[in-house]
C-alpha cells in the first residue's frame, strides 16, 4: 500500500452524529486536498459523496466500531472530492469522526 505525505496549511477535526434521516458528514469544500472519515459508533453508516439524499444500504458503507474512508485525490493527478458527504445509519444514531485537510 502506498504512504502518502497530506501537506496542507490547515487541518479541522470535527464529528457528526448520523442518523436514520441524512445528515451531512462533511460540507463542502473548494480547498479540500483529503478527508477521513471514522465510524466510532456500533452501527454501519453509509456514505454518499454527492451530498444528496444517502439511502441506507447503498454508497460507500463504514462498519462499525472503526470503519473508515479516506479520500485524497492530489496524488493521482485529480482532485479530492470537494463537495458535501452525507451519511445515513439504518436506526441507530451514531457519531462519525473526520479530519479534514485543506488549503483554504
Amino acid at each position: 500500500m502506498a504512504r502518502h505525505t497530506v501537506v496542507s496549511e490547515r487541518v479541522t477535526h470535527s464529528t457528526a452524529s448520523v442518523t436514520n434521516s441524512t445528515t451531512t458528514v462533511l460540507a463542502a469544500n473548494v480547498g479540500r486536498i483529503a478527508a477521513l472519515i471514522v465510524n466510532d459508533g456500533t452501527s454501519t453508516v453509509w456514505l454518499r459523496l454527492d451530498g444528496g439524499t444517502a439511502v441506507a444500504n447503498e454508497g460507500i458503507p463504514l462498519g462499525a466500531n472503526g470503519g473508515s474512508y479516506y479520500m485524497v485525490g492530489i496524488y493521482d493527478n485529480i482532485d479530492a472530492d470537494k463537495g458535501a458527504i452525507s451519511g445515513i445509519t439504518a436506526s441507530a444514531t451514531v457519531v462519525v469522526t473526520v479530519t479534514e485537510w485543506d488549503n483554504v
